[in-house]
C-alpha cells in the first residue's frame, strides 16, 4: 500500500510531527526507499513542484517563519514534477499516476490529509 500524505511546503512543522509519530509504526517504510521486507505501508509526503498552496493569513505566516531549508528536499517527499501546489486542480490525479508509473510493485494506493493519524496496525499483514 502506498499512502501519500498530501501537504504544502509551509507545513514543515506538521510533517515533523508525522515523522516522529505514526511514520514510526511497525510496517511503515518510506516509499522512496523501495520495496523492503517487513513493510506493508509505504509512505510519502506529496507536494507539487511549483507554488506554495493557499492557507489563511496568520497561520500561513507562522508556518512559513518556521520552515528551515527547502521543504521539497526533505526526506520522504514525493515531488510531483510540473504540478503547481493546489487544492482542486489535479494534484490527486498526478499522485495516483506517478505511483502507477514509477512504483510498479505497489498493489494498492491511498491518500490522506496531513491531519490524519492512521492505525497502520490495521493495514499491515
Amino acid at each position: 500500500l502506498a499512502l501519500g500524505v498530501f501537504t504544502m511546503p509551509a507545513e514543515q512543522p506538521y510533517r515533523n510531527v508525522i515523522r516522529n509519530t505514526w511514520w514510526k509504526q511497525r510496517g511503515a517504510c518510506l516509499l522512496q526507499q523501495g520495496q523492503q521486507d517487513g513493510c506493508s505501508v509505504y509512505t510519502a509526503f506529496v507536494v507539487g513542484s511549483k507554488g506554495e498552496g493557499r492557507m489563511r493569513g496568520e497561520e500561513r505566516h507562522e508556518l512559513e517563519d518556521s520552515v528551515v531549508g527547502d521543504p521539497r528536499q526533505e526526506e520522504g517527499m514525493l515531488v510531483l514534477t510540473n504540478v503547481t501546489e493546489n487544492l482542486n486542480d489535479g494534484k490527486t490525479f498526478w499522485y495516483f499516476k506517478t505511483i502507477v508509473e514509477e512504483y510498479s510493485w505497489i498493489t494498492h494506493i491511498a491518500k490522506c490529509d496531513i491531519d490524519t493519524y492512521p492505525a497502520l496496525h490495521k493495514l499491515t499483514w
